[in-house]
């Protein structure tokens, strides 16, 4: 039966997958957040990937670029570290790599606030 469904359309995991990569992403979830919740729903592995490799690496610091800066709006007065801990969590939370989650930190804040040497998340909250 399935097989039957999927032979004429009615069921085809790769538009399916595209079109949840499109709706998360509009709501500021990383492609790796993404991807796991793709599994979650029991699509196959190199479907998820095509998927997820469809994402530009610019497109997705933009993306956690522009989600801090939402964010720092909130945070008027709160000194430098704080900021910091707080806007690295939530864009982990949403997906995002420690690498991506520092280059948009420092878009937003400045290249001198993320104290030198941090090389993970968890340096970042102690900053």
């Amino acid at each position: 039966m399935l097989e039957r469904l999927a032979a004429v359309g009615l069921i085809d995991d790769r538009a399916y997958a595209v079109q949840w990569m499109t709706s998360r992403r509009r709501r500021g979830l990383a492609p790796r957040a993404i991807a796991g919740e793709l599994r979650r729903r029991g699509v196959d592995e190199v479907i998820i990937r095509e998927t997820v490799d469809t994402v530009d690496p610019d497109d997705v610091l933009a993306a956690a670029t522009a989600l801090a800066r939402m964010r720092c709006r909130t945070m008027v007065g709160l000194p430098e570290p704080v900021k910091v801990r707080r806007l690295a969590a939530m864009l982990a939370r949403r997906g995002y790599s420690p690498e991506v989650v520092f280059q948009a930190i420092r878009h937003v804040l400045g290249d001198g606030v993320i104290e030198e040497g941090a090389t993970d998340a968890s340096d970042a909250e102690r900053a």
